[in-house]
């Protein structure tokens, strides 16, 4: 196999301070760079590979592919820049080994006794039989087959970290580049790194190898980095009016401590996924830095099927019209950090179609009153979820409303609040929304822990038999095989009699068999869609009342307020005309019995209808023990209910 380099170096501060091209005499081994000012992107690092004696002037064109020669009167150099063993790090130098291969101009590998270092200034293939016997006085040279070697002395002289350290990130990550990083590469980036561009920059769209890592390092220790060296401040800034892509479209990367700064007016900070494969970041920062009005950080692409990761990084947006935007990849943020501008609405967004969408243990209090997600130009499907985060009041979960969502689109908050409490959970979509109530609970009802609570769900005019609400899925384990199982659910909905079972209904999938492990199905709907629906089970004992408002005389009240009486235990009434409550109680609250309806002053108010359904697991009864799941369902259109979410297993 050829040589391959497995570490790369790049540090804009210790490229600044290699010494500049200069004439006079030149010794093999010493390193330059350009003098006069190259263009961005054409910075370069030089060995000496032929001694002798500059010019009176700079060479008029340095040859800067890599392991390009460039005669200087009487001196060659040979372009280097980057390579690990011209920077301190002879441990990711390629020692001599046979069957070798075509080399090429410009590898730079160690002997085997890892005395000596060797650059290849005649390419051809090498390795072809028994190690050679080395010249290893500076500037000499060794034949290997039909390759040449020459002697840049002991690896000794060449322990000085940074020494040929590449100016950008762009060098090796862009498309065309003619050193594309190695598969498994580590590319090395000192923590004093500060690279600027004031055009349209992509780092990584030219990678096509199975993996890269780019990592911040301490640039003061001795290379190559350990594991404890690790930083988080190296920063690639644009101030452009294009955007700064970075990522690559078919291979994967991995990336840590890198701040990448968006400080001009374009319409994106994008981090590119696309055609499969995966980016990961960790303790990365990505800065929109301008406030620019309804920017984004874009995470994916257009060209779909790719992931990114991000783990303990941080997103800043400095507009309140700016936000976090997904395109077309699944995505997971976990542990970031969101900072700048207060108030950001919406947050997140989406810019197309995606996959599922994950933010976990993240605080989003920068969405404060604002719109948690909003969707963008374009279709939009695919799962989002919000699982243990700090969720502030927010005016809206998605900007247009759940009836404004597209059909195939979820938005989950799970466990998250803006306090001490962990019981928030919410489900949006296109038919209907499901939050948590601890205003509305049942009596010996779901609790977590601390604090009963129940699911109240809201229907659009979207729910329909056939197209119903599908709130989160409830479960429960059952340890007993080869006999029946009564699975019961309770609810409350704002109505004048019990739900039918193609309003409201609940299916079962359970262990039915004991010898596989395929699910079996228990579903309480009618029939099928043209069959009529009947009556659910009238609930008489539950109480519903015990964290109700109690009513009060002389109250303005709005439509859907929610009241209690003492005068009528474990019974709720739901506002349904809106006004001023009477300065007494009327007489009809003590007699009101489920779905009866009360004037009190100006305002009228109804019985909530409590009720429950049974499924009785028999054909086939459970089979092995394990996790029932149950999946509650909402087909009717504009309604109110409050489900307990505690399952009932007898």
């Amino acid at each position: 196999m050829a040589y391959t380099e497995s570490a790369l170096y790049i540090d804009s501060v210790a490229y600044a301070a290699i010494t500049a091209w200069a004439t006079g005499a030149k010794t093999v081994g010493q390193i330059r760079r350009q003098a006069i000012t190259p263009a961005v992107g054409s910075e370069r690092c030089f060995v000496c590979i032929v001694a002798g004696t500059s010019g009176g002037t700079e060479p008029a064109t340095w040859n800067i592919t890599r392991g390009a020669k460039t005669t200087d009167n009487t001196v060659t150099w040979m372009e280097v820049t980057g390579l690990p063993a011209l920077n301190g790090d002879s441990a990711n130098t390629s020692a001599w080994h046979a069957s070798a291969g075509a080399i090429a101009l410009g590898a730079l590998i160690k002997n085997v006794a890892a005395t000596h270092y060797f650059i290849c200034t005649t390419a051809g293939t090498g390795g072809t039989g028994s190690e050679p016997s080395w010249s290893t006085t500076a500037g000499t040279t060794t034949t290997d087959g039909s390759v040449t070697w020459t002697c840049l002395g002991a690896i000794s002289s060449f322990t000085t970290a940074w020494a040929a350290a590449a100016a950008r990130l762009t060098l090796p990550l862009t498309s065309g580049s003619a050193w594309i990083p190695n598969a498994g590469m580590n590319i090395y980036i000192g923590d004093d790194h500060a690279e600027t561009s004031s055009s349209s920059t992509t780092y990584g769209g030219g990678i096509t190898n199975a993996l890269t890592n780019v990592l911040c390092v301490d640039h003061t220790v001795a290379l190559p980095p350990t594991s404890s060296n690790l930083k988080t401040t190296a920063t690639l800034t644009t101030t452009s009016t294009g955007t700064l892509f970075f990522g690559p479209v078919t291979a994967e990367f991995y990336v840590y401590g890198l701040q990448l700064i968006h400080n001009g007016t374009a319409a994106a900070l994008q981090i590119v996924s696309a055609n499969g494969p995966r980016i990961t970041f960790e303790r990365s920062t990505f800065n929109y830095a301008a406030a620019t009005a309804s920017a984004r950080i874009l995470l994916g692409n257009s060209a779909a099927g790719g992931m990114i990761e991000c783990r303990n990084c941080t997103f800043n947006l400095s507009a309140a019209t700016q936000s976090i935007a997904f395109l077309a990849c699944s995505i997971k943020l976990e542990g970031c950090s969101f900072t700048g501008t207060s108030a950001v609405s919406p947050m997140f967004s989406g810019n197309a179609s995606f996959g599922t969408i994950i933010v976990e243990g993240s605080d989003l209090s920068l969405c404060a009153g604002g719109t948690l997600y909003g969707s963008g130009p374009s279709a939009q499907y695919g799962q989002i979820i919000f699982k243990d985060c700090i969720v502030p009041a927010i005016s809206l979960a998605y900007k247009n409303g759940d009836a404004g969502m597209w059909d195939g689109q979820i938005l989950d908050i799970n466990r998250c609040d803006s306090g001490g409490t962990a019981y928030r959970n919410e489900r949006h979509a296109r038919f209907g929304t499901q939050t948590t109530s601890t205003a509305i609970v049942r009596t010996g009802g779901a609790s977590d822990g601390a604090t009963p609570v129940s699911h109240q769900v809201v229907t659009t005019t979207n729910a329909a038999f056939v197209l119903p609400f599908n709130p989160i899925p409830l479960v429960i384990w059952n340890g007993v095989t080869g006999s029946n199982r009564n699975v019961t659910l309770y609810g409350v909905a704002n109505d004048s009699r019990v739900p039918n079972n193609d309003e409201f209904w609940f299916d079962v999938e359970y262990l039915g068999s004991g010898a596989s492990s395929q699910g079996s199905f228990s579903r309480g709907s009618k029939s099928n869609v043209l069959a009529a629906g009947s009556a659910l089970t009238a609930d008489s004992s539950s109480a519903w009342d015990s964290a109700a408002t109690a009513r009060a005389n002389s109250h303005a009240y709005v439509l859907g307020d929610i009241i209690k009486l003492a005068s009528n235990p474990t019974r709720i009434f739901f506002c349904t005309t809106a006004g001023t409550s009477a300065s007494s109680e009327p007489g009809g609250y003590a007699t009101a019995v489920d779905g009866g309806s009360v004037t009190d002053g100006g305002a009228v108010f109804r019985a909530g209808c409590r009720f429950k359904q049974t499924l009785t697991l028999s054909s086939p009864q459970p089979g092995q023990v394990g996790y029932l799941y149950v999946y509650p369902k909402f087909g009717r259109a504009s309604f109110t209910y409050f489900l307990d979410p505690k399952i009932e297993l007898s």
